[in-house]
């Protein structure tokens, strides 16, 4: 049984059987992987240029420890790249955030906008009630007042006619 203190299995060892004969057919054109290639560009680099990396993986095979050393080379130029690579990252990431926080912002200022709006909509019909309301009384106190004034005059002229007649 294989069990991994780290949660990863290690590698299959290849037995007799998986091993098969060279073939006469000939076999497709290989590209390299990311990684393959990497390797590639860091073994042409100076050493000066490069840098190891060195990873300890402990395993329990049928009740043994069993420890994995495994080495890799890196250039600087690719560790660099990798840090601006997650620089980049972490500025999107600021991005996406500062955007969210913006349109959150633009969406509050619409809505204050909208009541804005509405309240002043709200402020400018109840003055224009208001003044018609105060024309409305202002034109039958007028109405009033000049058929008091007709009246009284109708009165007045009526009252003339009878002294008038009784001379």
């Amino acid at each position: 049984s294989l069990t991994s203190k780290q949660g990863e299995e290690p590698a299959p060892v290849e037995s007799p059987v998986d091993v098969q004969a060279p073939s006469t057919v000939p076999e497709a054109q290989h590209f390299p992987s990311a990684s393959e290639a990497q390797e590639m560009r860091s073994s042409q680099e100076p050493a000066s240029l490069q840098r190891m990396i060195k990873k300890t993986r402990t395993f329990v095979v049928d009740g043994e420890e069993v420890r994995l050393k495994t080495t890799r080379t890196i250039s600087k130029a690719a560790a660099r790249d990798e840090m601006v690579r997650s620089t980049r990252r972490q500025e999107l990431r600021e991005l996406r955030v500062l955007q969210k926080e913006e349109q959150r912002a633009q969406s509050q200022l619409e809505q204050k906008f909208h009541q804005q709006r509405e309240q002043m909509f709200r402020h400018i019909e109840q003055e224009m009630t208001g003044k018609k309301e105060f024309y409305d009384r202002e034109v039958e106190s007028l109405e009033q007042r000049y058929r008091q004034l007709k009246e009284s005059q109708e009165l007045e002229y009526t009252v003339r006619l009878r002294d008038e007649a009784k001379r």
